[in-house]
């Protein structure tokens, strides 16, 4: 029975589970000691297995970084179409929260992160907007910034309008000139 949902787990998050999300299958203390022994189950960070001996893919990475931190989710580079595979796992933890920190691994404190968040996605993620936007504060200049919510419009997973509207009263550099130019991107 165990085994049955332990699978179905790693199925379902690209092999990666949490040590939390064992002990709520009915894996006992011996359990896991077995299954570490056996190399069914390799240490990823601190609570955090994933199913094979070799190298983590980036999906695997992204799953540990949010497991680490639950409830946590992907967010800024790591949130948007293509991130590097190189670059640390960039996740959102609520803002009240403080993590300690795990290399290859970045926490963000984010204000109303239920309202930001796709907790369906696999693994959960910022929504397309808000990583954007974030992604564009940090930008060196307002063409940058501009290049980086344009970007998030041609993947077609949002539009112009939706990122003015995420914007909204947010002070963010350069604001005035990304309304400007997201209105003229909406009106084609």
């Amino acid at each position: 029975m165990f085994e049955d949902e332990l699978a179905h787990r790693l199925g379902t998050q690209d092999g990666v589970v949490s040590r939390r999300q064992l002990l709520a299958l009915g894996a006992r203390e011996h359990d896991l000691q077995r299954l570490i022994r056996r190399r069914s189950l390799t240490w990823i960070h601190p609570g955090v297995y994933v199913d094979h001996t070799g190298p983590p893919s980036w999906q695997q990475r992204a799953w540990a970084a949010v497991l680490l931190h639950w409830p946590a989710a992907l967010t800024r580079e790591s949130a948007l179409p293509g991130p590097s595979e190189r670059a640390p796992v960039q996740v959102a933890i609520n803002v009240r929260r403080t993590v300690r920190r795990v290399p290859g691994v970045q926490a963000h404190r984010t204000p109303d992160l239920d309202d930001r968040v796709l907790w369906r996605r696999s693994p959960p993620r910022v929504r397309l907007e808000h990583a954007a936007i974030d992604v564009a504060a940090s930008a060196p200049d307002g063409l940058a910034a501009f290049h980086v919510l344009a970007n998030a419009c041609h993947t077609r997973e949002t539009r112009p309008s939706a990122i003015l509207a995420a914007l909204g009263s947010r002070r963010v550099p350069h604001g005035r000139e990304l309304r400007a130019l997201l209105g003229d991107l909406d009106a084609g």
